[in-house]
């Protein structure tokens, strides 16, 4: 559950904008559970679902430290960020930045069955080239490892 957020004013609420600033993020920053600690990773996504239920999807190798945590615990938190320009001053305190960032809770599982790893990748492909209509060959999905990160309570936070 997040905490109350201080500058109301720049938080925005509507689940389909919140989206749309999804969409204009290159990066997802992708924090899963390491025993005592947090494992975090910069990813490539794609998004799917509703407004008010988000799916994201990144890809990677099927095998490797992401994946093992992954299979221990389905909890992550995803956080992105764009439209980020520094706004200087005259004085150290007077420096800002505008920005727009997404924080979420969320469920990461890896992807199974190729129908789905198909649908995130054509996910991943249109949030980068504008199209989804990429032929991919089958046998490419076998062996690629594909997340599927399904937003539980996301927070956005836009400063113009």
């Amino acid at each position: 559950m997040f905490r109350e957020m201080r500058r109301k004013d720049r938080q925005v609420t509507d689940p389909a904008e919140i989206v749309k600033v999804m969409k204009e993020c290159e990066i997802l920053h992708l924090g899963l559970k390491d025993g005592e600690g947090i494992y975090v990773v910069p990813l490539h996504f794609g998004v799917a679902g509703t407004p008010e239920a988000p799916v994201l999807y990144t890809h990677s190798f099927s095998e490797g430290h992401k994946m093992e945590l992954v299979k221990k615990s389905d909890y992550g938190f995803v956080q992105m960020d764009c439209g980020v320009d520094l706004q200087p001053a005259e004085k150290a305190c007077g420096f800002s930045s505008s920005f727009k960032s997404v924080m979420a809770e969320c469920r990461v599982t890896k992807v199974a069955g190729n129908e789905e790893k198909l649908l995130g990748l054509r996910a991943l492909m249109e949030h980068y080239s504008g199209s989804a209509d990429w032929e991919i060959p089958e046998a490419a999905l076998d062996n690629l490892g594909i997340l599927k990160i399904e937003i539980k309570e996301m927070i956005c936070k836009v400063h113009d």
